[in-house]
């Protein structure tokens, strides 16, 4: 029989074991140089980003880079300029396999686990940490 801790690193393992409580959000009107501020202040790659206390879209690294890259770096840029909008949710009983194969399917690195209101996140590197064999 599998221990607690084998079954915690399966495929078939749960999300919502795996996934971050949200401690840090951007609101949708912060300037990206905001975003970029407390990226690096909370030492995340992705926040989810707010409107009137929901979540409306997920501002990831990647998202800053492309603005920069086609010159929408401005002072006016905001969150929600270039946030991604309609974060892909998951239910926290969802298996690890069927997170990383919505993930695949749909070119994301970050889920929203539970829902809009009071949301968990789950990263890419959150599932390999948890499915890597130890060491």
């Amino acid at each position: 029989m599998a221990t607690e801790t084998e079954l915690f690193r399966s495929p078939e393992a749960p999300v919502g074991r795996l996934a971050a409580s949200v401690v840090a959000t951007i609101d949708a009107d912060a300037t990206l140089a905001q975003v970029c501020q407390k990226l690096a202040a909370v030492e995340v790659g992705a926040l989810p980003v707010v409107r009137d206390d929901t979540v409306v879209g997920l501002v990831s690294e990647r998202d800053v880079v492309q603005a920069i890259g086609h010159g929408a770096f401005t002072e006016s840029t905001t969150a929600g300029d270039v946030a991604s909008l309609g974060v892909r949710w998951v239910t926290p009983d969802t298996t690890c396999a069927t997170a990383m194969r919505v993930m695949l399917d749909h070119g994301i690195r970050h889920l929203g686990v539970g829902g809009p209101e009071a949301p968990s996140l789950l990263s890419a590197r959150d599932l390999l940490r948890a499915l890597a064999p130890s060491s």
